[in-house]
Order: structure tokens, then sequence, then C-alpha cells
């Protein structure tokens, strides 16, 4: 009876003797002690054979639940209150950017070089929602309001279509319907550093964007091909929401063609609405644009090696990656990268957060 009902704390007491402080603990045991008469005193004698393994037992699991906590694939939620979902990744090297064999091929993709992720590193499981968003509005009082960009129709000289900007679209009304379940959009760094701020506040834990290194290094998944469920774009509407057939009727813009499929979204779909990647991230390409902390530089010539971002220069633009719904095949792969003005609000651009427990790597230095 005995075995069986102290077996498990028995096993942690074990595994704890290793690490205990034996004279600490022999202090705190009779000081206990003394707290009782002589009949008390027997009786507490005569549990604590019981007692002290099950204590320590929890003292060693709880000293170990962080490296538990921090295994590749875990999923976890800081808060109930609209945290988002994260999820450890591995540790890991993969070969960054685009080959000049890769169909689809932009300049500012290379040259291809190994970056190294040494730390633990948890990255949201899906983009930050409008849900989540409006939870972080509503407890600060911030404001995100207007002056949004999309492509419109319009009657130019030079073209039928512009990026033209609107006072009334904001993330609550981004041109297009959405429900709390899709991914903010309508957000320029200032707002998405303001998130994160807020977020880490309320967690107690250092929440930023992902840096390019580490947004590549997520979305590829250990992946070598052009996008993360491979080289056929036919597949692609099993995995992302893109400019596709459900696209064309509403599009006012060829943006390099469409995917040959139907995902039957127009616009944005909900967070996690096709399949993950190997990593079990939803939405890494396609669905909204997402901002990254490095500065915009034309090509890899002077890329940290280790995750960190890129901060040199005079930073006027910054780092989108992914593509979006109203992006077609060029644009959406694991290597593409678009340059946009920090100020700039887009109802295809959004964000997603990272995690990391790092010796200094990208946490200090990446902003927001």
């Amino acid at each position: 009876m005995r075995a069986g009902r102290f077996a498990w704390a028995e096993a942690g007491y074990a595994g704890f003797l290793l690490s205990v402080d034996f004279d600490a603990l022999r202090a705190f045991r009779w000081a206990i002690l003394r707290l009782f008469d002589d009949g008390g005193y027997a009786m507490f004698r005569r549990s604590l054979r019981y007692i002290l393994p099950a204590v320590l037992a929890f003292i060693f699991n709880l000293a170990h639940a962080d490296g538990e906590a921090n295994k590749p694939g875990t999923v976890f939620q800081d808060c109930t209150e609209a945290c988002p979902k994260m999820v450890w990744l591995p540790t890991g090297s993969f070969s960054m950017g685009s080959s000049a064999t890769e169909s689809g091929r932009f300049g500012n993709e290379g040259p291809v070089h190994t970056v190294t992720i040494a730390y633990p590193l948890a990255v949201g499981q899906t983009d930050v929602t409008r849900g989540e968003f409006a939870q972080f509005v509503q407890e600060t009082g911030y404001s995100a309001e207007g002056d949004c960009y999309a492509w419109e129709k319009a009657n130019t000289f030079f073209s039928t279509e512009v990026w033209n900007v609107a006072a009334d679209r904001s993330w609550r009304k981004p041109g297009y319907a959405q429900d709390d379940s899709h991914p903010v959009v309508c957000v320029n760094l200032a707002d998405v550093k303001a998130y994160t701020g807020w977020l880490s506040a309320k967690t107690k834990k250092p929440y930023r964007l992902l840096t390019e290194a580490e947004w590549e290094y997520a979305a590829r998944a250990g992946t070598t091909s052009i996008r993360y469920w491979g080289d056929d774009a036919v597949m692609t509407c099993q995995f992302a929401n893109v400019a596709d057939h459900s696209w064309q009727p509403t599009s006012v813009a060829n943006k390099e063609a469409a995917f040959n499929c139907a995902d039957n979204f127009a616009h944005s779909s909900p967070a996690a609405s096709f399949q993950p990647n190997q990593f079990g991230l939803y939405d890494m390409l396609g669905n909204v644009w997402q901002w990254t902390s490095d500065c915009y530089t034309d090509n890899y010539a002077a890329s940290p090696a280790d995750g960190k971002p890129t901060m040199s220069g005079p930073c006027t633009g910054r780092t989108l990656r992914g593509g979006s719904w109203d992006f077609g095949p060029r644009f959406v792969r694991a290597a593409r990268r678009l340059r946009t003005p920090p100020a700039f609000r887009k109802n295809q651009v959004g964000f997603r957060v990272a995690l990391a427990v790092s010796s200094s790597a990208a946490v200090s230095s990446a902003a927001p």
C-alpha cells in the first residue's frame, strides 16, 4: 500500500537529493519539531517519513517546470484574457535567403547564409488577432485609428489602381468584413510596439516582434523548399490564404498573377483556418504580411548569423514577411522580403509576437 501511494513522491525525493542543502533541511526539521509537545512530536515524527518526500518532490518538480515547458512543440498561453498562444521552437541552424535558381526570386534575398538560433524561442501560434488587439486597446485606451492604406480602384492617367489612404479605415474597419478571430491589420510599427509593451507588462515577460532571421527560421520550419508545404504551388490553398480564384473577382490589381486554386476567402481569413507548418505555426505564409523588427537592407551581405536583427543604417524602412491574401506566387515564399515605412498602416499587414530565453541574443536588440 505504501509503495503504491508514495512511489511518485519517493521518485521526486530521489532526484532532489542531488541538490538539497541537508544542513538547512535539518535546521528546518528541528525548528518544526520544537512546535510540538511530546505527544505531538511523536505523531509528527511518524508522519514525517511520508510528508517530507512529497514536499521535496513538489519543490523538485517546481524547480524543473521551466525546463519542461520550453520543450519544442509545447503550446502555452501566459494569460487567458486575450494573450496569444505561443509555441516553443527547437533550436537549430538554417540557410536564410534564396538561391539564384529559385523560381520567383528577387535580388534582395541573398546571399544565402547560415543562421543559428541557439536560444529557446517561442513564437505566436498565429498572427495577433483583432480580438487580442481589442483587449489591449480596451485596457490601455490606446488609439490606432485611421489613415490605413489599401489598393483601390482609381481613374488616373497612369493606372486603374492605386494605394489609397482613408481616414475612416482602421483596424476596426479595414475595408472588408472581419471579426475578432481574424488577424488584426492596419497597424504600424508604433502600434505594434505599444501592444508588445502592454503584453510584456501584463505577463512580466519580454514579448517582442520576431527578427527577420527568426521569422524565416519559424516559417521554413526545417524545410528547404520554396514554401513549407513544398514547391508545388497547386497545394497552396490547403496551407495559406492567398491571391487565388476566390480573390480574383474582388481584385483591383494582378499582383504577379494568382495561384491556380481556391481557398474560399476573398480577403483575410480567421487565424488557423489552414494547415500549420512543421513547427505547429499557422499562416506563416499568406493571410497577412507580418512586421519584423529589422531595418530593411538591400541584401544580406552584413546580416548577423545568430538571429539578431539588422539595425544599422538610417532605418527608414522595416521588413515585412510572409505575403498576404492579395499576393500571388512570387510574393508568397519563405524568402520574400518587402520594405515598408514604419509609420504606414495597410489593410493586409499585421504581426505576430516572439518570446526568447536568450544569452543576450536577439532580445536586447530587437525592437519592438
